[in-house]
């Protein structure tokens, strides 16, 4: 838990009041909040793999390299109770593509793509995070890490920027 911890910890104190990111854009300026964290026991219905059990028992939810301006970049992870709410409207609107044990657990910011991770434990895939495109097939969308915390850290070290957006990994 000490590794999101201290990348908790560095962010909060660098993003606490908005910054400028000139390699977005000149007229932003982005932040990153923290929700306070959950007991462990409130995560054993998602079977969350280890290490998004450790980021959600310290901050269940975020908001990262939020647009401080005008709210139209970054990303929000999304709480337990959303995580239920947004995971039931995409099973309902997107039937045709959703799987056993896909949970959305964040969206995007002002592009409607939605962030979802894969909690069925008995396929290949699991803790696997992909990029749910707005109007796209499944077999469109894209996969950019094999568990969330290579996604976070990878999404911090880019300051927010989308960088699997130049990776070419999309879903069979």
């Amino acid at each position: 838990m000490n590794r999101f911890k201290n990348l908790i910890s560095t962010f909060q104190e660098q993003y606490l009041f908005p910054e400028n990111n000139p390699n977005i854009s000149h007229d932003l300026h982005f932040r990153c909040l923290f929700h306070h964290g959950i007991k462990l026991s409130q995560l054993e219905k998602m079977n969350f793999p280890k290490e998004m059990a450790e980021f959600y028992q310290l901050s269940n939810g975020a908001y990262l390299f939020q647009d401080a301006r005008y709210g139209q970049w970054g990303l929000h992870l999304l709480d337990l109770h959303l995580i239920q709410r947004i995971t039931a409207e995409f099973f309902e609107d997107r039937y045709d593509d959703a799987l056993t044990g896909d949970r959305i657990i964040g969206e995007f910011l002002g592009d409607g793509e939605k962030l979802l991770v894969r909690l069925d434990p008995n396929i290949a895939d699991f803790g696997t995070i992909i990029i749910v495109c707005p109007i796209s097939p499944r077999n469109e969308w894209r996969i950019i890490e094999t568990n969330f915390y290579d996604f976070i850290i990878n999404y911090f070290q880019n300051s927010g920027e989308k960088y699997w957006e130049n990776l070419n990994s999309l879903i069979d």
